[in-house]
């Protein structure tokens, strides 16, 4: 019995604990719902993985350079704060292991929902923010085409279609 319990505690405190490996755990679920090839479930997850390892990386040296300034302005004009960034917050969650796996956690059980959801009824949406919205926009009027696609073998999807309240119409 305890070593059941040992490599349940195993899984979820070293596996499901380490926000890097959910997200390789979450990428591989998507492209096996997806029916890729075992080629591309390893190699999708395992860049997955990598990705977020790189992405706290470079969070630490954000939040390493974004000290400094924060010192700066408080130094120049007496005001207290900090300077919020996503990769900020990464790197802070990131040295916070309870907080960084439950979230983590959280995010693979949404995920799972978001398939579920995704498999079993016809809501198949993307949610994207009024301010990403107007980012894409921008990015078409300066020229740029933008379209949108699922997978590689999926249509391209414009932006203009993306965006309509009715896609299908």
């Amino acid at each position: 019995m305890d070593q059941l319990s040992y490599i349940v505690n195993w899984i979820a405190k070293d596996v499901f604990g380490v926000p890097a490996y959910l997200v390789g755990i979450m990428t591989a679920v998507a492209l096996i719902a997806s029916r890729k090839g075992l080629g591309d479930i390893v190699g999708g997850a395992l860049k997955a993985t990598l990705g977020f390892i790189v992405l706290g990386i470079g969070a630490g040296a954000v939040i390493g350079a974004l000290n400094p300034l924060g010192a700066l302005i408080t130094g120049a004009f007496g005001v207290a704060g900090v300077v919020p960034t996503n990769e900020a917050i990464t790197a802070i969650v990131s040295n916070l292991p309870d907080v960084a796996q439950n979230v983590a956690f959280a995010m693979f059980l949404g995920v799972l929902l978001s398939l579920v959801i995704a498999r079993l009824t016809p809501l198949r949406y993307v949610f994207l923010t009024v301010a990403e919205e107007e980012g894409l926009r921008a990015i078409a009027r300066a020229g740029v085409t933008v379209t949108a696609q699922d997978v590689p073998s999926a249509r391209a999807v414009s932006l203009e279609e993306l965006l309509s309240a009715n896609p299908d119409a």
